[in-house]
């Protein structure tokens, strides 16, 4: 059962008067999550925006379109495919986001006050969801029923945005999994991220604490317990192989070897 919250609402161009709906760049910066658990979501679309920042642009339209500029009605399309019409739809929405109490977005938002497409594109979502609320955790059993698959939700967003398909989904738990198959996967990984692909993952609630942010053997990892990154890069570094994740957060760091800190 989806639980309807009242939000107080105001037009993105009150809040940002010199904000477009695109800056000159897009990256996975522009985004960061919000109070809405859709960690998931917005991991992709960073992720998406890290990669393939003309993929985030064709959503709302082609660049030569006026609608990839802010408009006086503050009303935008935004451009998803339908596997079921195996045609792109359209969905029509204002500008008018929810506020917290301080009267900044309360779910995602930009990192600059000069564009205004992250908080546009989740309310686009939200709406084929039924609300808000229907992005909660995985994609909630609400959001398009009969064509969202739960255990791949980032799958299904993915063909949305841009048409193509899941290519690859590891439900999986590294720590149990041998050196070798860790091995193979981190190479695996590399290869997509080099070819261009979309990565996203996320961590378990063993592995980090949702709480105290401990990890095994009660070390501090940086890491959310239970929550989606944006996997940006990944590299091998003196015989250590590392990924380059991003919090949708934005505000979380690495607390172990080869943080911002250690030389």
């Amino acid at each position: 059962m989806m639980i309807h919250i009242k939000h107080r609402y105001r037009r993105c161009s009150d809040l940002y008067p010199s904000a477009e709906l695109f800056d000159d760049d897009i990256d996975a910066d522009d985004v960061s999550q919000g109070a809405l658990g859709d960690c998931w979501l917005v991991a992709f679309i960073a992720a998406l925006a890290g990669k393939h920042p003309e993929l985030v642009r064709s959503c709302f339209g082609d660049e030569s379109d006026d609608n990839t500029v802010a408009n006086e009605v503050g009303v935008y399309t935004v451009r998803f495919w339908d596997k079921n019409e195996k045609d792109w739809c359209w969905v029509v929405v204002d500008d008018l986001i929810p506020l917290k109490p301080d009267g900044t977005p309360k779910f995602a938002e930009t990192r600059s006050e000069t564009e205004i497409w992250p908080m546009i594109l989740e309310k686009a979502m939200a709406k084929l969801a039924g609300a808000y609320e229907g992005l909660l955790g995985s994609g909630g059993a609400t959001f398009l029923p009969g064509y969202f698959d739960l255990s791949v939700g980032v799958g299904s967003v993915m063909r949305m945005m841009t048409g193509s398909q899941l290519v690859k989904y590891h439900p999986l738990n590294t720590g149990s999994v041998p050196p070798a198959a860790q091995d193979a996967l981190f190479a695996e990984v590399r290869e997509a991220l080099q070819m261009g692909a979309i990565v996203t993952a996320g961590t378990n609630g063993a592995f980090c604490s949702l709480k105290d942010d401990l990890g095994q053997g009660g070390k501090k990892t940086g890491l959310v317990g239970k929550h989606a990154y944006s996997i940006l890069g990944a590299a091998t570094v003196g015989g250590v192989d590392l990924f380059h994740c991003r919090n949708p957060w934005g505000g979380t760091e690495w607390g172990g070897a080869w943080r911002d800190d250690v030389r």
